[in-house]
């Protein structure tokens, strides 16, 4: 039988797969749509920020479920991935984004927002942090090897990877939406800060400390006083084995 014809092969698995991309082209085009409903929703509100981290954490929490009941036969990296240029390109529909990096949170920067942003590097982590403080629709990524102090209503919002060891903060005024399984980051004297949290990075005397409770800014004032400075609140990703580390 004729190999192009023959519908109970290769050709026939193939044909099923074209079609099947057809109608995720078609899907990524009516979410595309909903995004432009959102997206003039918000046209009043010109100085707005599109990022919405605590609902992109609920979305990236639910492809990691998805990904273990379904046991998928592809990477979940790949997974998140996919979803990342996604969610990238819908906050470009929305207005866009200025994102400030570093040669060392480039790659961790793009990774995590997608090729379609607008990414200003710069030299040093102290210029990029000042850059973010004087644009509150920016968003900066920043090492986790450099002491700040966030400035007006801007926080840490997330850390990078998603996945595997983290390596840096997402740092903006970005939209505060508090749950109950959010971790709280501060910088606490290096002596002594394991007994509080989970120890990220160290910088001299200093120590970034990760604590698996959501507090304020007051409630961290009260409990350390002027010994530790709260920087942000954020999820981490749950695995059925555990949260990511």
């Amino acid at each position: 039988m004729d190999k192009k014809t023959d519908k109970t092969g290769l050709t026939a698995v193939r044909e099923k797969i074209d079609a099947l991309d057809a109608e995720m082209r078609s899907l990524l085009l009516a979410r595309a749509r909903l995004v432009e409903d959102v997206a003039r929703s918000k046209a009043g509100e010109p100085d707005a920020i599109p990022l919405r981290p605590g609902r992109e954490m609920q979305q990236m929490q639910a492809l990691v479920d998805w990904h273990h009941a379904a046991q998928l036969p592809f990477p979940l990296l790949s997974l998140l991935a996919v979803w990342r240029e996604i969610i990238g390109a819908a906050l470009v529909q929305q207005g866009g984004l200025v994102v400030h990096i570093c040669d060392e949170t480039a790659a961790l920067a793009r990774n995590h927002f997608g090729v379609a942003l607008n990414y200003h590097i710069h030299a040093t982590t102290e210029a990029l942090i000042a850059a973010c403080d004087a644009d509150p629709r920016s968003v900066g990524i920043i090492p986790l090897d450099i002491s700040f102090t966030p400035k007006g209503s801007a926080r840490i919002f997330a850390r990078l990877p998603l996945l595997d060891a983290p390596e840096a903060v997402c740092y903006g005024a970005v939209p505060f939406e508090t749950t109950d399984t959010m971790v709280t980051l501060i910088r606490a004297s290096a002596d002594g800060a394991q007994n509080i949290g989970t120890v990220l990075a160290q910088n001299g005397d200093a120590a970034l400390v990760e604590i698996a409770a959501s507090l304020r800014a007051d409630e961290i004032a009260d409990s350390y006083g002027d010994k530790a400075v709260w920087l942000g609140n954020y999820d981490l990703l749950q695995l059925p084995e555990g949260r990511v580390r």
